[in-house]
């Protein structure tokens, strides 16, 4: 199983060289993500120097990860100056839904020099990435001192103190891998999906005649008094309503907000393109007059944020969604009226009251063409009061179709027209299927 990485999330990686590197053309490099020989992403993150002796250093960056849908990639650092690729990383996943599920966040450092990490140096520094991780097993060992009453030779507790240990397992790692996986557990603080853990034993590896991909595990002592926080969550308010007419032009703002952490900047965007005078300081964002177009659109905002010295990224996402209206005699059977607003891509079972029929004026209902084209209406239902529901008999026979055109904010919109063609009746509720 390779490193997993999600966009929006916080990481950083140190390049722990066996021997450290002295190449003077270090200030053209630059961080890109490929996807074998296609460049996916520039400049991901700032490349930072590490001198470990005169004029040698090893490199580390912190950074945000991109927004990339799923698949493969590699990190590639390229000089800028000749146009070479000077290092390209191992295969990692990036996920985008669902990666808690299969993958935990792990964080490491020390206080000392570990494994070619001169931490010593670099005392803020902490490796973050994800990978396949489980917790397969885990024990709560005590310690107690005791003594027995001379009287009655009851055993009493004086002290007792009890740990929690856990058996972790890596999910087949090759063998370069399991080495990284060794050099982990030598650190003296790791963070695994939120919880601190201490190294009670090493790393062993089982082994497979067959396949080089193999597990291996450790076990560790979890420090229940340190739980990071889990990531902070970002909504986004608009002041308009999510169904919107189409062509509407409506004057926009929208809010983001952190259920917790303190934000210290907010990216807004709307339909993926980042507003301008971004980034900005106020959670407040003007999107100014928007014309309300098909379909849903989405706004966003990225916050960035720091919660208890965790600097992460939150995407708060709200959707307008741009429809046409139904229209239907509920008024009167003269009268065509437009209803509230619905969803074009999933209302359903609509309920519409349609006005008595009087002489000779017919019951009818009125559907955006481009409604009926996603979803065609397959069902008209009545309802029947003696039995208090829906009779199931599909009645759609009973309306005879033919074509009308509306206005809907200034623009001519083309509607499929529904007509009662039965003998004159009373008001009556129907429900729309679609």
């Amino acid at each position: 199983m390779l490193p997993f990485y999600v966009p929006t999330e916080a990481y950083s990686f140190y390049i722990n060289f066996e021997n450290p590197i002295n190449d003077p053309d270090f200030d053209d490099f630059r961080l890109d993500i490929y996807q074998g020989a296609i460049e996916k992403d520039t400049n991901t993150g700032t490349l930072q120097k590490q001198l470990i002796d005169g004029d040698f250093y090893n490199i580390y960056c912190d950074f945000f990860f991109p927004a990339l849908p799923n698949g493969q990639y590699q990190f590639v650092i390229k000089d800028t100056n000749t146009g070479l690729e000077k290092a390209r990383s191992n295969y990692f996943i990036v996920q985008n839904t669902n990666y808690d599920l299969i993958s935990q966040r792990l964080e490491y450092s020390s206080e000392l020099n570990t494994s070619n990490f001169y931490y010593e140096t670099l005392p803020a520094y902490t490796n973050k990435f994800r990978l396949a991780l489980s917790k397969i097993d885990y024990q709560f060992p005590s310690e107690k001192k005791q003594y027995r009453n001379i009287t009655n030779k009851q055993l009493r507790t004086i002290t007792s103190f009890r740990d929690k240990t856990v058996k972790i397992e890596s999910y087949y790692f090759d063998e370069s891998g399991h080495e990284a996986m060794s050099s982990v557990i030598d650190h003296s603080r790791i963070i695994i999906g939120g919880s601190q853990y201490y190294p009670k034993s090493g790393y062993s590896v089982s082994t497979n005649p067959i396949t080089e991909l193999v597990k291996g595990e450790f076990e560790a002592y979890e420090d229940q008094a340190i739980i990071v926080q889990a990531l902070a969550i970002a909504t986004l308010l608009l002041n308009q309503v999510s169904l919107q007419k189409i062509a509407d032009v409506i004057a926009l703002t929208g809010t983001g907000s952190l259920n917790k952490g303190i934000a210290s900047q907010y990216d807004f965007y709307k339909l993926d393109v980042q507003e301008a005078g971004q980034p900005q300081l106020l959670a407040l964002h003007d999107y100014g007059n928007y014309t309300v177009i098909s379909g849903n659109q989405e706004f966003k905002v990225i916050i960035t944020y720091t919660l208890d010295a965790f600097l992460g990224q939150a995407i708060g996402t709200s959707i307008i969604e741009g429809v046409y209206p139904l229209f239907a005699t509920t008024v009167d059977v003269q009268t065509s009226t437009e209803q509230n607003l619905l969803s074009m891509v999933n209302a359903n079972n609509i309920e519409i009251t349609l006005a008595a029929e009087t002489s000779g004026d017919k019951q009818f209902f009125e559907i955006p063409l481009a409604w009926l084209t996603a979803r065609p209406l397959t069902q008209v239902l009545y309802y029947v009061n003696r039995i208090s529901s829906f009779d199931p008999l599909n009645q759609i026979s009973e309306f005879t179709i033919t074509d009308v055109v509306n206005i809907i904010e200034g623009q001519n919109v083309d509607y499929k027209l529904y007509t009662y063609n039965g003998i004159d009746r009373g008001s009556i509720l129907i429900k729309l299927i679609f």
